[in-house]
């Protein structure tokens, strides 16, 4: 695992059109870190307002490998054990960098989870809460493929907004 230890490295890595990545602030996203397509950055920015922004940025070397990680993390996923917004941010992060044949495949198996869940009235309010508004983000995504309807759900768009006003 790697450090981020500045804003320019940061901007350097996410701003960069070539790297295919998703953020986890959370550690829910799993990895199998012995991988060779997968790096794993830790951000530990000490300079305000960045200091806020914990977590990880997982690239990969292809979108096939982004794809197939996605993949392996609805397979495994959990979320009535575990409550895991973070892995569900990651995985919404990362459908946007996909190719529409993948897409389609994560959204859809992403959604099986999402509905299931928000169905179980047992569960806490706050999680249904939350994962009816990533539902409900998904529903417009596919209705305009707007990037900014899944977008403005997530952790990430202020980490985002932040770098670029900085």
């Amino acid at each position: 695992m790697k450090t981020l230890e500045n804003i320019q490295d940061l901007k350097k890595l996410l701003f960069n059109p070539y790297t295919i990545y998703t953020y986890d602030y959370a550690d829910g996203l799993i990895i199998n870190d012995t991988t060779d397509y997968i790096e794993i950055y830790e951000i530990e920015i000490e300079d305000e307002p960045f200091d806020e922004f914990l977590g990880y940025i997982i690239t990969y070397a292809s979108e096939y490998d982004l794809f197939e990680n996605l993949r392996e993390n609805l397979i495994l996923m959990d979320l009535y054990y575990d409550y895991s917004p973070s892995q569900v941010e990651a995985i919404l992060f990362g459908i946007l960098q996909l190719t529409p044949e993948h897409q389609d495949i994560i959204v859809i198996d992403l959604k099986k989870h999402l509905k299931s869940f928000i169905q179980d009235k047992d569960q806490a309010e706050e999680m249904i809460t939350q994962y009816t508004c990533y539902y409900n983000a998904i529903k417009r995504w596919e209705s305009n493929h707007k990037e900014t309807e899944i977008l403005h759900q997530l952790e990430i768009s202020n980490l985002l907004e932040q770098l670029k006003n900085n």
